[in-house]
């Protein structure tokens, strides 16, 4: 009996030690999974002026579903684009019209404009985030001068930190402050590194997203803008699927913002103004535990 018991102590001790083997090797292997996953280089898309086109914007919206939409406010197929590309799992972000230094008949309606009042301002963008179902995020259309102007940049700011929207900095202008005044706020947000298709030719467009492989592979991630035209369309439905073969992964901006603004931004807290934030307003899982606002900033100074 004595026997007996010894050796099904020793089976139990030799169990034990197997499953303990099994969990830790599992446990290393996932962590090991999770470091590569992290140096593995990220690029975002989007694809913005949509709205008009009704052809090239449902073929935007059937791109692989981490491509960003970003659509013109109160155009005639905007509400179709935006359902279908929320229905495949996209990011929808509103293409807010700016003011430019010039060809400022080209912002269409919904234009936010330097000789606005803030209750316009205001409201003007208000109508426009409510004019497109499921918008997580916005980004500019044109712009050159508006976001060069700092007392508007904080008005939008104040109105996005409301919302729990991100921001997109589309950079049409080096004078840009809009990304440094989104960083004030503690608004996720980030910059476009390429456009596309600047010139809209295949071999431009080719060493476009070359140069954006290039970025990413360099600083470990990069956004790009592209727009619904048919060269672009055509690139992009037969090179996003090789990208994963050239060592490159393709993810949503509030993907990577998520992923990169987690390890810059300081911790979440919950001092929070009532005039600044309010979280009946608008809830996004990702988001909200980032908008935060620093001691120094009081929302009721905008």
């Amino acid at each position: 009996m004595h026997t007996l018991e010894k050796t099904s102590l020793s089976y139990l001790l030799i169990n034990f030690l197997v499953i303990f083997s099994l969990l830790v090797t599992v446990i290393l292997f996932q962590q090991t999974l999770n470091a590569l996953e992290q140096t593995v280089p990220t690029v975002s898309i989007i694809i913005d002026d949509l709205g008009d086109r009704k052809a090239l914007g449902f073929r935007a919206a059937n791109l692989p579903s981490e491509v960003a939409l970003s659509i013109l406010p109160h155009t005639p197929f905007s509400q179709e684009i935006a359902q279908l590309g929320h229905h495949r799992g996209m990011d929808i972000l509103l293409h807010q019209p700016m003011e430019s230094e010039k060809y400022v008949e080209l912002l269409g309606p919904g234009a936010l404009l330097s000789n606005m009042k803030r209750q316009q301002f205001a409201k003007t963008l208000e109508n426009n985030i409510n004019a497109i179902p499921y918008v997580v995020g916005i980004n500019n259309h044109m712009g050159s001068l508006l976001t060069a102007d700092r007392e508007k940049m904080n008005w939008l700011m104040a109105e996005l930190k409301q919302r729990a929207l991100f921001f997109i900095d589309s950079r049409t202008t080096t004078k840009t402050i809009a990304a440094t005044t989104a960083k004030h706020w503690q608004i996720p947000s980030m910059s476009r590194r390429v456009f596309l298709d600047h010139y809209d030719d295949p071999e431009s467009i080719d060493n476009q997203f070359k140069q954006l492989l290039r970025i990413a592979r360099k600083q470990g991630h990069a956004i790009a803008i592209g727009h619904p035209r048919e060269n672009t369309m055509r690139y992009l439905e037969q090179k996003l699927p090789e990208l994963a073969k050239a060592g490159v992964k393709l993810v949503s901006p509030s993907e990577l913002m998520h992923t990169q603004l987690l390890q810059q931004l300081p911790p979440a807290s919950e001092r929070f103004f009532d005039n600044c934030y309010n979280r009946n307003i608008r809830s996004h899982s990702k988001f909200v535990p980032l908008f935060t606002l620093e001691e120094n900033i009081y929302c009721n100074a905008y």
